[in-house]
């Protein structure tokens, strides 16, 4: 079954452009540690259900750090994923909250960029 594509859109008004990740993170290596996080979180919510394959696992890879897959919670960044990209259809649109305590280090505004407490 195809791939059905989710993407999320942050535009930002004041400065008339989408959103990019370097307005988020700015630390050096942040995109393996979030690759990272994501990676492991999916395997704690999903198992066995995420593919392995080359192909997911270049999906992922990318989509981790990607503002696209990006959503803003109180609880966290949720990272998200298309229905089919990285598992059977029927498991939906995959998707992580990755807490903010796990990632303010490496946001480019600090804390004051997250939705931390």
């Amino acid at each position: 079954m195809a791939t059905i594509p989710l993407t999320y859109v942050h535009y930002l008004r004041d400065q008339g452009r989408l959103l990019r990740a370097a307005d988020v993170f700015s630390k050096p290596g942040w995109q393996d540690r979030l690759r990272k996080y994501v990676t492991d979180a999916l395997a704690v919510a999903y198992g066995d259900a995420i593919s392995t394959d080359s192909e997911t696992q270049a999906a992922i890879r990318d989509g981790s750090i990607s503002p696209s897959h990006w959503d803003f919670r109180p609880e966290g960044l949720l990272v998200q994923f298309g229905q089919s990209e990285i598992a059977a259809h029927v498991m939906g649109a995959p998707g992580v909250v990755i807490p903010w305590a796990l990632i303010k280090d490496d946001l480019a505004g600090g804390e004051d960029l997250c939705l931390c407490d």
